[in-house]
């Protein structure tokens, strides 16, 4: 079975479960600063078979304020990964 025919687990809430792993009061304030680089750290370590795709594009435009475009996990997973790689960049070239 390839991962696009993958059934969710259905842990719940993605958004929650994030909120929790940052340690958040709220969701919404995993939108800027630290907390929304923990959420991007936080996401790229999730089993992302464990929340349908559909909650995984609800998050990449409520973090990014675009939206992505999923066709499979393997994309969901590239996708986080590649955040999380981009923001280590450019801290490492910011120092």
């Amino acid at each position: 079975m390839n991962e696009q025919q993958r059934t969710p687990a259905n842990r719940g809430d993605l958004f929650e479960e994030l909120r929790q792993c940052v340690g958040c009061e709220f969701v919404s304030d995993m939108r800027s600063g630290a907390e929304r680089r923990e959420a991007l750290r936080a996401a790229a370590e999730l089993n992302v078979t464990d929340y349908p795709l559909s909650q995984w594009k609800d998050l990449a435009r409520y973090l990014h304020l675009k939206r992505a475009k999923f066709d499979d996990y393997t994309s969901v997973r590239l996708y986080f990964n590649k955040k999380v790689t981009r923001r280590i960049c450019f801290l490492v070239g910011a120092a």
